[in-house]
């Protein structure tokens, strides 16, 4: 099916689909296995499959990946658990009751598009600063995101050659697990911890403050006026002198990082 085809290749091979089941408004959702490390998400595929989307799905203020996470794969992340209640049966698209409405419903942050909002959402982001330099890069990223391990990794050298400071700032776009390992994340604020994988960090200690600064912080991000994806970066760029955003992992992170203008802010 195409939807296994495209997680699959999104991953780089690291994913299969697990389970399908019927989302709202005609979505397809699947239940996603991390073949790396035995964890199991919740993502959503366009009736055709063509269309494939990995993160938080909102409607009227809910996140509905989140309320089908909890829903399928219960707090473990394991629907296995689950299909003695009938909730999964086989990998035909079986049917899940989309979450109630509450009466209280909280206006969604509004998107900010200018060079200002950009900045001062990044600025004001829970983050773990590495480098000295005065070109400064602000970057999102899941703990879950294998995109964004890449990125991380690919930082440290010029970081360390006083290249570029980065703001690497924990979010939860991939589920529960990620939230919890985000929030783990902020609470070590170590070096260390930043390059350790998600599968590392979602049962680590935090607290509830932690876990408000990861919620936060995505947050942040989704008010950004784009898709909600990782990794994201904010920089000024040299050749505006304004913000921008891009997202996705940059095919030349030195020319990125050529880019970017200084931040006294």
């Amino acid at each position: 099916m195409r939807a296994q085809e495209n997680l699959a290749q999104m991953s780089d091979g690291r994913t299969t689909v697990e389970q399908f089941f019927d989302g709202p408004d005609g979505m397809l959702g699947i239940v996603g296995l991390d073949t790396d490390t035995d964890d199991r998400f919740i993502a959503w595929a366009s009736a055709d499959g063509n269309a494939l989307v990995i993160g938080p799905v909102l409607s009227n203020g809910k996140n509905l990946t989140a309320y089908y996470e909890e829903q399928i794969l219960g707090e473990r992340g394991d629907p296995i658990t689950r299909q003695g209640a009938g909730r999964l049966s086989g990998t035909g698209p079986t049917k899940a009751q989309p979450p109630k409405t509450s009466r209280k419903q909280h206006a969604p942050s509004p998107a900010v598009s200018s060079s200002d909002g950009l900045l001062r959402n990044a600025r004001q982001a829970t983050a773990l600063t590495l480098g000295d330099s005065d070109k400064h890069l602000y970057m999102f990223h899941d703990p879950f995101c294998g995109f964004c391990s890449r990125a991380k990794h690919a930082l440290l050298a010029p970081i360390d050659a006083g290249k570029v400071t980065v703001s690497f700032i924990p979010v939860g776009v991939l589920g529960t697990r990620s939230e919890h390992a985000a929030a783990a994340l902020i609470a070590a604020d170590t070096r260390e911890a930043l390059m350790k994988p998600g599968s590392d960090l979602k049962d680590a200690s935090r607290s509830a403050s932690d876990m408000n600064a990861a919620k936060t912080n995505t947050a942040l991000l989704a008010a950004m006026g784009r898709r909600v994806a990782t990794p994201s970066f904010v920089f000024i760029d040299k050749s505006t002198g304004e913000a921008r955003m891009t997202q996705g992992l940059p095919a030349d992170m030195d020319e990125m990082i050529g880019q970017i203008e200084a931040d006294h802010g």
